[in-house]
């Protein structure tokens, strides 16, 4: 493997880990702040949703005002009584009839967590209700995941193919510039070469470029190298 190759195939991998580790970063970022959105639906419409319902002296809930809820298609809620049973429920969910999250429903205690219902993922705020310190049902308000796993799926599907051009693009620019670069090296070795199989070792190899950088020191090197050569078997 030639070094030019070598190098190409070093700068497209050092462009591929950058763009790996960006894309990371960038998606982790954006499904922070789109979860962190829903999150904060989620608990303002369960604040809208308290402030509408009354506990009776026994325990029994009751709603006295209808909340102005921004309840769209994506927000749904469920209000289940300690005994299991469903109290009451937003327009819209069918046969739904179970707890939009059976683990968060019997953890009794404020929470948010991911669940499937009907294949839908949906991202479900389990808020207990409690009156005297005790417990007398608990709240569930679920958002519909639909558009932010398609915003995701969307930037990962995007984020790839930006970093296979971008690493095609960075191979081609390293091919590119590394040829350039070692051009002065290859005309180095050709000229050793003709050196080598004349056997004269009066012949210099051609200074191209500034004498102060890498190249320009190998060819002094070597030219010197050859000239004690010439001297020793000169006097011999």
């Amino acid at each position: 493997m030639s070094l030019r190759l070598r190098l190409t195939i070093l700068y497209s991998a050092l462009t591929g880990g950058i763009l790996l580790v960006f894309g990371i970063l960038l998606y982790s970022l954006v499904n922070l702040l789109l979860v962190t959105q829903v999150d904060t639906t989620l608990n303002q419409t369960a604040n809208d949703l308290l402030l509408g319902w009354r506990v009776g002296p026994a325990g029994e809930l009751s709603q006295e005002t209808l909340p102005k809820l921004n309840l769209t298609s994506f927000i749904f809620y469920q209000i289940w009584d300690d005994n299991g049973r469903l109290h009451s429920s937003s327009p819209g969910l069918g046969q739904i009839n179970q707890p939009f999250d059976p683990i968060g429903y019997q953890l009794k205690r404020s929470i948010y967590r991911n669940a499937m219902v009907q294949k839908v993922h949906l991202r479900v705020l389990n808020v207990p209700l409690e009156a005297g310190g005790r417990p007398i049902g608990t709240l569930q308000v679920a958002a519909s995941m639909t558009m932010v796993d398609t915003t995701r799926q969307s930037l990962v599907q995007t984020t790839i193919v930006i970093a296979i051009a971008a690493i095609l693009f960075a191979a081609a620019l390293s091919w590119f510039l590394t040829g350039q670069a070692l051009s002065p090296l290859v005309d180095i070795t050709e000229s050793a070469l003709r050196i080598s199989d004349a056997d004269d070792l009066s012949q210099r190899l051609p200074q191209r470029g500034p004498e102060n950088d890498e190249m320009g020191r190998l060819v002094t090197a070597f030219n010197d190298t050859l000239g004690r050569m010439e001297q020793l078997f000169t006097s011999q």
